[in-house]
């Protein structure tokens, strides 16, 4: 008679072993696509920051936030939600401080750079302070970002006397050497 060449007490092990690694395996790709969603879900830190919110706790979304971007500072929507709340709350010179870290950071894709100067933009405008928007424009480093703004480094022209005081206006040509 032949002697089977796995037997049953190799079975057991085998399932067991079996067994085993699908509950690890289960285990690690839970653990993974928590530790996914956690980290990169915009949505999930939205709400607990309205929770946060809704209850008042305007410190502790601020701090919330905070440990978010110290978590993951490469994710820029962290940032941009953070200049939210900063916005909302009446905080908008910290909003336009985040908001200049990711337009010129190139850690950021171009299209969260120009989202920042778009944000930017809107503020100084709205508040019509548009010899910032120039003054800001200038320091910027990415050309293509600079001239999707030209339109407001040309800072309009003043006059030293009231209206209708000058005879004529001379029209100046700019003119380029290259």
């Amino acid at each position: 008679k032949k002697e089977p060449i796995i037997t049953k007490k190799d079975t057991a092990f085998l399932i067991s072993g079996g067994i085993i690694s699908i509950v690890i395996f289960v285990l690690t790709a839970v653990f993974f696509a928590v530790s996914s969603i956690w980290n990169n879900s915009t949505f999930i830190h939205e709400m607990v920051v309205e929770y946060y919110l809704d209850d008042g706790e305007y410190d502790s979304a601020v701090s919330y936030m905070e440990q978010i971007i110290k978590r993951s500072p490469e994710k820029a929507s962290h940032r941009f939600q953070l200049c939210q709340i900063y916005m909302q709350f009446g905080q908008d010179e910290k909003a336009i401080e985040i908001y200049k870290i990711i337009a010129g950071s190139p850690q950021f894709t171009f299209d969260e750079q120009l989202a920042a100067v778009e944000k930017i933009v809107a503020y100084y405008e709205e508040k019509e302070e548009y010899e910032r928007i120039a003054e800001y424009l200038t320091t910027i480093q990415d050309e293509t970002i600079r001239l999707t703004y030209w339109n407001y480094m040309c800072v309009p022209v003043t006059f030293s006397q009231p209206e209708g005081t000058y005879a004529s206006l001379i029209t100046l040509k700019l003119e380029s050497d290259g």
